[in-house]
């Protein structure tokens, strides 16, 4: 059953909950889907003749960016995956921005000595890029992208290698997302999943998830009552 973070009662309960909190980074740490949008109608529209409503675009968010691709140019697709890519880096930093209060949280829980990581279905070439130009990055001990895994998420795959990096059991793993895909990935490995309602899928993920966070700071209150 979801738990809103309103009141932390579900720490009461449930004592050491966990020991690390692994972040999805796209629509929960920051809003690329602007960036994102650009990109699908600078590279794709021309291709299909056609515009991407934004509504199109984040339907189409998990998968592989090259299986992404493959819908609109299943001949090309792994050509148009570098064409797709470089058009993005290009324009992402002047596209993206962090969502309100998630540096505050990120700084908090880094001077709590939280343990910090990043699962993202996101390319490393593209994602670490991001972080950097936020000032997030020296604070996350792990950052598991696409490159690193065979399957994504709602696979467990991309959560068990995060947490092994961290050096924690899924168990006591708090993994914070806005796509339903985030909570699958987090309950299949057996970790916490925590519903980012703030991102691009608003509440879809809270129905499964163990908790839901309508803003950053609510992550606080359940650290500050494990602390506590």
């Amino acid at each position: 059953m979801t738990e809103t973070l309103s009141a932390p009662a579900a720490v009461a309960r449930r004592p050491g909950l966990f020991e690390a909190i692994a972040f999805d980074l796209d629509g929960t740490l920051v809003n690329t889907l602007p960036a994102i949008h650009a990109a699908f109608n600078g590279i794709l529209s021309p291709i299909i003749g056609r515009s991407i409503p934004v509504e199109e675009v984040v339907s189409r968010l998990g998968p592989r960016a090259v299986d992404i691709m493959r819908i609109y140019d299943p001949q090309n697709a792994d050509t148009l995956i570098d064409t797709y890519l470089d058009y993005y880096l290009s324009i992402h930093l002047d596209y993206t921005e962090l969502y309100p209060g998630v540096v505050e949280l990120v700084q908090d829980l880094a001077m709590r000595g939280c343990k910090l990581g990043i699962v993202t279905s996101k390319r490393r070439r593209t994602a670490i890029p991001t972080l950097e130009h936020f000032g997030l990055l020296k604070h996350f001990a792990a950052v598991v992208t696409e490159d690193d895994v065979s399957r994504l998420k709602p696979d467990p795959e991309p959560i068990r290698m995060t947490a092994k990096a961290m050096g924690v059991d899924c168990d006591k793993l708090l993994v914070v997302g806005d796509n339903p895909t985030d909570i699958e990935a987090a309950r299949a490995a057996g970790a916490f999943g925590a519903a980012a309602v703030w991102g691009f899928y608003g509440p879809k993920a809270a129905a499964d998830a163990d908790f839901a966070f309508n803003q950053p700071s609510d992550l606080l209150k359940i650290v500050a009552g494990r602390a506590g």
